[in-house]
């Protein structure tokens, strides 16, 4: 089942958009459905964009978790085990 959203755009970043989708390949209304699915999932973030020094500390941990994940990490009993 599907249903319609409907809200208001100013024209020109409507038709702006339409234009750009079409550069991509695509149609304004299946980026937004993609968008949408993206949201939903937690790929698309909404928010203030990060400063570059903000992206790199989100890149390391991204890192570090991944490293987390697959055990590659040592475990630490106590903040004297660090030296």
């Amino acid at each position: 089942m599907t249903t319609s959203v409907v809200f208001k755009i100013d024209e020109k970043l409507k038709r702006d958009a339409m234009r750009r989708a079409k550069t991509e390949g695509t149609t304004l209304s299946a980026f937004l459905k993609s968008a949408t699915r993206n949201f939903v999932s937690g790929h698309l973030r909404y928010g203030i964009l990060s400063s570059e020094e903000e992206q790199s500390i989100d890149k390391v941990i991204a890192i570090f978790d991944k490293e987390r994940r697959a055990g590659k990490l040592k475990k630490l009993s106590s903040l004297s085990d660090i030296r």
